[in-house]
């Protein structure tokens, strides 16, 4: 049930800026262009979807 309200809220803001805040990588993966991650008071640069699960910063590989 979150994933289609989610996927119909995303669906509706087309061209439309949403700041999504998750623990749920997968909710992440499935909607999010960019992910800034935050970990111990530290903001990480912005980085693409794929990019940061494949490649992701030290700090996040803890959460992976």
């Amino acid at each position: 049930k979150k994933r289609d309200l989610l996927d119909e809220v995303i669906t509706k803001k087309k061209k439309k800026t949403i700041m999504m805040v998750t623990h749920d990588t997968e909710d992440a993966k499935a909607f999010a262009d960019q992910v800034i991650f935050v970990a111990d008071g530290q903001v990480h640069d912005p980085m693409g979807v794929a990019e940061i699960f494949a490649n992701p910063p030290a700090a996040f590989k803890d959460y992976l």
